[in-house]
């Protein structure tokens, strides 16, 4: 084979290889801030009640904090393996902010396997904001992450006595 043909082809591979991994990977995601949001919400909650850490961390913010408490990808990853919570989000419908930020506010039943425990919340908000992240561990993007949890005083404290570091 003739050499410039060669790399020609090569080349040609690359760009297919890449252009492909950048549309599968999100990069040219032209779906709505309020969509990429609810999608990210689904995806998270289906592996957190497979007891599935991977697909949650993907969506929380490494300065994750849940009523002003923060916790680092090990303690989240543990606490999924362990209680499989089942969240069930009453509106998954973002209210979009200033800048790059939204929030999910409303009732929220949660469910863990191990004790077996079951609650429904009244109100729980959940607050994203757009962060800087890398597709491909190479290409530049910004994607909305969970960086933090509110929900009721009381409650917090009963789940930190249960499950507590």
């Amino acid at each position: 084979m003739d050499k410039k043909l060669g790399i020609a082809l090569g080349a040609a591979a690359l760009v297919v290889a890449v252009g492909g991994g950048l549309v599968s990977s999100g990069v040219f995601d032209r779906r709505s801030d309020e969509e990429k949001i609810q999608s990210a919400l689904k995806n998270a909650i289906r592996a957190s009640k497979e007891g599935r850490p991977g697909g949650v961390l993907e969506l929380i913010s490494q300065d994750f904090q849940l009523n002003g408490q923060k916790f680092n990808a090990a303690q989240v990853a543990r606490q999924i393996k362990e209680t499989k919570p089942d969240v069930e989000v009453g509106s998954t419908a973002p209210t979009m902010g200033p800048g790059d930020a939204a929030v999910i506010s409303g009732p929220v039943t949660l469910s863990l396997k191990l004790p077996p425990v079951s609650m429904t919340l009244k109100r729980v908000d959940l607050e994203f904001e757009r962060e800087d992240t890398r597709k491909l561990l190479v290409f530049p993007s910004r994607d909305w992450k969970l960086t933090r949890v509110r929900i009721p005083d009381e409650v917090y404290q009963e789940l930190s006595s249960q499950y507590g570091e």
